[in-house]
């Protein structure tokens, strides 16, 4: 079976180079991974995919559901009710707040964070007009002394913003909100202001930063603020501490991280959550961690407060783990507390956050669980339980390993499955791969608190697949079309699925196996081709290979090579067949049956009488592309393929159609073919001798043929034996059967001439053929 090769179509090497580029991809798309993670960002990431991503973390926590905080935190909200029930904040709200420590100071609370500023004077008119008698009058006459007096305590009953102060250092715990500013928002204040406020919260910095051993401590790579937003001197002065409530929203607006500290005039304060934390547990200013080595100078590890470790990222930030939507976290108005509503006692030894809840007055933002109207006192409430409870939602350095690990083993296994299953089944292992890998990133987030990305190694397994794929189909399947071009007319269309699923193995070269080996020839064709014209000829031989070679195709043989009239053909090879020597003999038997329907047709339109002769034997070949690179064969060699060669040309001899060998015969004895054995023969070229069998067909259509099988089956056994009479008689009662019956006449022969002159002593049965 011949068709053309060239190195393009060298399979080896296409398999070789197509798996090894798979492979090279992977790891090309696996470094292209690790390169582009934030922590590293030598390559750009695409900001739509972080979008995503962030998403999948939202979909992990609304999948793992609420889960209900276990630490004394409590949130005191000005809501609706409030503005409501004691009237506009701008107007009321340090009176509120005043009698809001007082209670809190009562009960004992532990701990008190305000998520809000109080930057600006206390500016109602009515203490503004009485301010500005008392400066009227104590410019006046001593007689005016008194009134000065009276307008003063009026003055100190209306003083909101001093009972405000006296009630944060009553309470002695209040940590006082403040607000970075950027470079932009921050163009309003002064140098001289910019320096007052420094001096006001610089009592909140972290000043202690621990370099690695054996370096000196750097600069930390922090969010930089170029001014700040604090509360009033009077508050500054009288509050135990400062946090920043600033947040950082993702850039779809959902916030999913927090800077624990910014950078300030070369100072680091920490965030709202993080000094109440630090407060509740009585910890001292803590020291910053940086990461190991030079090349992450500046880079935060942890943030320790005592022996409270805080992971971040390299930039300060926390991922926030959060609890669930808005309210997981007792709240209380702060109406119902100044009405009396709920006793201070409730309060005793815990963290106390005042915040806005109004929709009035907007802090309200956007969560993993919520899309709207989540409070940010709730997101810094979330933030203390964190730290609390040390419940952190962590990204360890190792995790870009893990997904750059996942693209590549993925991207593996989808390189053995595209090259030795369809596209459909790749789809399937990848599909089934990024199943895994999600439900491998939910159980690391569900029971380890882990994120691991999921976007990114999906994105570019599909990358991986699609390209991989794609030059799969431009190249491979370009190969295989040419592979069924070239095998469709020679192999039947279960063996070229077969051929174009397992194109690795027609490479170059063969491999041994057990195969069946099959030879036809028509006899006389000599005679025949001399009786017709050429064109008439070549029409009759065409249409006798046709039939023969379906019938050849129906057992799934492969045809090797038509030789003038003869046909070559075997089984088992190139798809494994444990039945090969069944198929080729009841392919044998099939082609006897049509041929005796063809000589029917061919009589009637003038033809001449055509008869074939079949030999089969079966062995171990050698089976594979045999030729130059150039060109080459897929076909069998060896002494086995010689051997069915020689049985066919036997048939000459013993006037038979099909002739089998032994090796042949033992493997299909039990499968109801009609058999009888013929002789052992040493074919020419050969030493060993064989014994053979006519293989008359198969299936109960053949059993009036049983008492002549017999009868020269008695035969054969006397002339073995020597008994040349009753040999002879046993083959002439053969006759009387089937009268046309000629290895029963040649048997005959033989008899006869060993009467006249016996073989020697040593003489086996074995006849020795002189002939091809």
């Amino acid at each position: 079976m011949k068709f053309p090769s060239s190195k393009r179509f060298d399979l080896s090497l296409f398999t070789t180079v197509g798996f090894w580029s798979s492979v090279g991809l992977s790891l090309l798309i696996a470094a292209w991974y690790i390169l582009s993670r934030p922590e590293i960002q030598v390559l750009p990431t695409p900001g739509l995919f972080e979008i995503i991503e962030a998403r999948t973390l939202d979909w992990r926590f609304r999948l793992r559901g609420v889960i209900m905080p276990q630490s004394d935190i409590v949130i005191i909200a000005v809501d609706e009710k409030t503005e409501d029930a004691l009237g506009r904040w701008q107007s009321s709200g340090r009176q509120w707040i005043a009698q809001l420590l007082n209670i809190l100071t009562e009960g004992n609370a532990a701990v008190i964070g305000f998520d809000l500023t109080l930057a600006e004077p206390d500016e109602r008119r009515d203490l503004q007009a009485l301010n500005d008698m008392i400066e009227r009058y104590q410019s006046q006459s001593a007689e005016k002394m008194a009134i000065v007096a009276d307008l003063k305590q009026q003055q100190a009953r209306y003083d909101y913003d001093r009972q405000l102060a006296e009630a944060i250092e009553r309470a002695g715990n209040v940590v006082l909100g403040i607000y970075f500013l950027d470079a932009a928002a921050a163009d309003y204040l002064t140098p001289e202001q910019q320096q007052a406020y420094q001096e006001v919260i610089s009592r909140a910095a972290y000043e202690s930063v621990q370099a690695p051993p054996g370096e000196t401590a750097q600069p930390l790579r922090l969010p930089h603020a170029s001014g700040v937003e604090i509360n009033l001197p009077l508050f500054s002065e009288a509050a135990l501490s400062f946090g920043h409530f600033n947040v950082s929203p993702d850039r779809d607006g959902v916030i999913r991280f927090t800077p624990l500290l910014e950078e300030y005039a070369g100072k680091y304060y920490p965030s709202l959550g993080l000094e109440v934390a630090r407060v509740y547990l009585n910890s001292p200013l803590p020291p910053i961690i940086k990461t190991q080595g030079k090349q992450a100078a500046g880079n935060i590890e942890v943030i320790r407060l005592g022996n409270t470790l805080i992971p971040s990222d390299e930039k300060g930030h926390l991922y926030i783990n959060y609890y669930g939507p808005a309210a997981t976290f007792p709240y209380y108005s702060l109406a119902d507390i100044i009405s009396g509503q709920v006793p201070a006692y409730k309060f005793a030894d815990k963290i106390v956050l005042l915040g806005f809840t109004s929709k009035i007055i907007r802090d309200l933002h956007a969560t993993s669980f919520q899309s709207s109207d989540y409070p940010g006192v709730e997101v810094h409430a979330t933030i203390i339980e964190n730290i609390l409870k040390q419940d952190f939602l962590i990204r360890p350095e190792w995790a870009t390993l893990i997904e750059a690990g996942q693209i590549l083993l993925l991207g593996l296994i989808l390189g053995v499955v595209r090259y030795r299953k369809s596209p459909l089944w790749g789809v399937w292992a990848m599909s089934a791969g990024l199943f895994l890998m999600i439900g491998f990133a939910y159980a690391a987030f569900r029971l380890e608190k882990i994120w691991l990305n999921i976007t990114f190694p999906a994105l570019f397994i599909v990358a991986d697949y699609l390209t991989t794929t794609s030059y799969q189909y431009f190249t491979e399947e370009r190969q295989k079309r040419r592979i069924k071009h070239a095998f469709q007319y020679y192999v039947s269309p279960k063996v070229v699925e077969h051929l174009l699923q397992t194109a690795d193995q027609l490479k170059l070269g063969g491999e041994r196996r057990q195969l069946t080996a099959f030879f036809s020839d028509i006899r006389g064709f000599t005679e025949i081709s001399e009786q017709m014209p050429p064109e008439q000829l070549v029409e009759f031989l065409n249409e006798y290979l046709s039939e023969m070679s379906q019938i050849a195709l129906k057992y799934e043989g492969t045809i090797d090579k038509y030789m003038g009239d003869a046909i070559m053909a075997f089984y088992g090879a190139p798809m494994p067949q444990s039945d090969h020597a069944i198929r080729a003999c009841k392919t044998a038997v099939d082609m006897i049956v049509r041929l005796k329907e063809l000589r029917v047709g061919w009589e009637a339109r003038g033809l001449p009488h055509m008869d074939i002769g079949i030999g089969i034997n079966s062995g171990e070949m050698s089976v594979g592309n045999m030729g130059s690179r150039e060109r080459f064969d897929y076909t069998i060699m060896g002494d086995n393929v010689n051997l069915a060669s020689r049985l066919e040309g036997i048939n000459k001899q013993y006037g038979t159609n099909i002739v089998i060998s032994q090796f042949t015969y033992d493997l299909i004895k039990p499968d109801g073919f009609t058999l009888r054995e013929l002789d052992t023969v040493c074919v020419k070229g050969k030493h060993e001798p064989v014994t053979i069998y006519e293989l008359i067909g198969y299936g109960g259509m053949y059993a009036q043929k049983k008492p002549i099988i017999e009868t020269f089956c008695n035969g054969l056994a006397a002339y073995k034996t020597r008994r040349w009479e009753e040999a002879m008689a046993l083959f002439q009662d053969t006759l009387r059967l089937a009268p046309d019956d000629k290895p029963s006449c040649l048997y005959i022969e033989r008899c006869a001439a060993y009467l006249q002159n016996p073989p020697p002593d040593d003489w086996n049965g074995v006849s020795v053929m002189t002939t091809k």
